[in-house]
């Protein structure tokens, strides 16, 4: 569209050139039109106007040349006669700055003055003062594009307006297919390498950057492609992160939950074994390491959760003020009789260890005590 509008005014602009360029030519060729006329016939006679040779001179004119239409004014413009039909004359006066614009210039410029029979026009003319003694009397002014050359150079301006445009059309029409091919291709080279990438993102290789060989419109989506793989790749890195996880989770939950089992298992079991012969303090003190077993358990088992939000660092610890020497007594007689049924023994030694800020539980889950 936008090349078929530029080829529109092409044609207006050289159409309207020309047009100048076939009336400046006229003009110039024909600048002595009017000198030629005063020196045929004296157009005054005893300071009035010879209207019969005038008349006839006219017509003689003008039947040679028939684009020309001639006019006798006055020094200040008014016309004093013509060949003409008087219902076509719509002015009685033309501008006179025109006509000495043009003496001045004698000729060699391109110069347009009023048509008496268009008042809203102005053609190119010829003009040569009539002069007596030192004084001038007025002008002949020769219109040089008269009404039928109006006619004929509308008919022919046509035709070449149809022919420049037809022409300009075909050029442009060429023209534009040209520049989209062009265009096209710039285009699709890079469209094909955002292709390439989005096939290469689309078999999982998000490793693979999209880059352009020149800046352009595609600029800006092939760095928000690669931003989008850069962080699918990095949410399913950490996808597989959880995945691995969860498996350890799984794998790792039936040892967990053994031990505290076991532990239950074995005291109990020992308990029944020695029911008649234990005294009512280790009975209390076997109770009391089964209900902490249980305890365990039970948090043991509300803590998987928190565990796997821990690995996903969603969890804060909750940190408690511990005697590290306490709770490995505690760790101990959790595990006597286990080790004792695996005929192995241990002994803790030490005295003051101090005191330690842990989460017990996490701890017991992360390091499997």
């Amino acid at each position: 569209m936008l090349m078929v509008i530029i080829g529109g005014v092409y044609v207006y602009v050289t159409a309207t050139a020309a047009d100048e360029f076939f009336l400046e030519t006229k003009q110039t060729l024909n600048k002595d039109v009017a000198s030629e006329l005063i020196n045929e016939v004296p157009i005054f006679l005893n300071d009035s106007l010879n209207e019969g040779a005038v008349q006839k001179i006219m017509m003689h004119h003008m039947k040679v040349n028939p684009t020309v239409e001639v006019y006798i004014i006055d020094s200040l413009g008014k016309i004093l006669t013509y060949d003409a039909p008087p219902e076509k004359i719509k002015k009685t006066h033309v501008a006179i700055g025109p006509i000495k614009e043009l003496i001045r210039a004698e000729g060699e410029s391109y110069v347009l003055g009023n048509d008496p029979r268009n008042p809203e026009a102005c053609k190119v003319f010829s003009v040569a003062p009539i002069k007596n003694g030192n004084g001038i009397e007025g002008y002949v002014y020769v219109i040089l594009a008269s009404e039928e050359y109006d006619s004929v150079s509308s008919m022919l301006m046509g035709n070449f307006i149809y022919n420049v445009g037809i022409k300009t059309f075909i050029i442009t029409v060429l023209f534009a297919i040209m520049i989209g091919l062009i265009a096209i291709r710039y285009l699709t080279r890079n469209l094909k390498i955002i292709e390439d990438g989005v096939t290469e993102f689309s078999e999982g290789r998000y490793d693979k950057h999209i880059v352009l060989k020149s800046q352009g419109e595609f600029s800006h989506l092939a760095l928000c492609l690669n931003e989008m793989a850069s962080m699918i790749s990095q949410n399913i890195d950490q996808l597989k992160s959880i995945e691995k996880l969860r498996k350890e989770l799984v794998a790792n939950v039936s040892h967990d939950l053994r031990t505290p089992i076991a532990v239950v298992r074995g005291y109990i079991e020992t308990m029944l074994m020695k029911n008649e012969s234990m005294s009512a303090e280790d009975r209390e003190k076997y109770l009391n390491i089964v209900l902490g077993s249980t305890k365990n358990l039970e948090n043991l088992v509300a803590d998987l959760f928190e565990l796997s939000k821990l690995e996903s660092e969603k969890v804060e610890l909750r940190r408690e003020r511990v005697n590290l020497l306490e709770l490995l007594n505690d760790l101990s007689l959790r595990y006597k009789i286990i080790a004792e049924q695996k005929h192995l023994s241990f002994e803790l030694i030490g005295s003051d260890m101090g005191i330690v800020e842990i989460d017990i539980a996490l701890m017991e889950e992360r390091f499997k005590i």
